[in-house]
């Protein structure tokens, strides 16, 4: 039968373990062309968070709650020493895996981390994150509004449909809406204390950005740069905030070299 941590993650390649953090798409994620290059070289864990996946949908409310079940599925895998990649929001429950369970990671990539700091300060004010979560939730049910969140995600235009992004995960009766826009508000900026212990990671970090990232601002990767302890921070050029899979070649080459 298949258990809670099976159901989020998926497995490939053979050699050192490489655990990948998947954003809100993340079943697209693992036919990307990185995660296969990866898996010739690399034991891979891609991990989908709770909520996305076809089984066990129940999303966690709060940012330790990602965490924590991110801590029980690397137990259940029975892996104490790998390379930990987070993408996006994957990359938000990543760095905070890494303040708690740093002993673990050799080292630590973050590809457009997204969830570091407020994308609109109003989110902070009362009662806001439940109204932005039900409005995201009914955007995100319509067709056009589904491609407009995408649009907005990537640079290439292109890619906002097709094989990256099928249109079933916004049909009639689909939990993704409500479950993206839960997500969204909950792993939508880290809190004071949360950034003050980004200074206990002391293994070497990858930092990677886009140029034409329209999520995470060059000024928030800057900032978390002088947060972390040993960081090398790094852009690719002409791709967007899913530049993962707009440019998966020179996301490789970055991440192969830093491994």
């Amino acid at each position: 039968m298949l258990n809670i941590y099976d159901a989020h993650c998926r497995m490939s390649g053979e050699g050192d373990a490489v655990v990948i953090v998947h954003p809100l798409i993340p079943d697209q994620f693992e036919q990307n062309p990185l995660v296969l290059q990866l898996s010739r070289q690399f034991r891979i864990y891609s991990i989908t968070l709770p909520g996305f996946g076809p089984v066990y949908p129940d999303l966690p409310r709060k940012p330790e709650q990602f965490v924590d079940f991110l801590a029980r599925l690397l137990q259940n895998k029975f892996l104490d020493s790998f390379v930990l990649v987070g993408v996006s929001l994957g990359a938000r429950v990543a760095l905070r895996y890494a303040t708690q369970h740093h002993m673990h990671i050799r080292k630590l990539i973050l590809a457009n981390p997204a969830g570091i700091n407020t994308v609109n300060p109003i989110l902070k004010l009362p009662c806001i994150g439940t109204l932005f979560t039900s409005l995201l939730s009914r955007h995100l049910e319509t067709k056009a509004g589904f491609q407009k969140f995408i649009k907005h995600l990537v640079y290439n235009q292109s890619l906002r449909s097709g094989a990256y992004f099928p249109i079933q995960v916004v049909q009639k009766n689909s939990a993704w809406a409500k479950q993206a826009a839960n997500t969204i508000a909950s792993l939508g900026k880290a809190s004071v204390t949360e950034k003050k212990n980004y200074h206990r990671i002391q293994k070497p970090v990858l930092l990677i950005g886009s140029h034409e990232d329209r999520v995470v601002s060059h000024a928030t990767l800057h900032d978390l740069q002088g947060r972390l302890q040993t960081v090398d921070l790094q852009f690719v050029e002409k791709t967007g905030h899913l530049g993962i899979i707009e440019n998966p070649e020179e996301y490789f080459v970055k991440i192969e070299q830093f491994i």
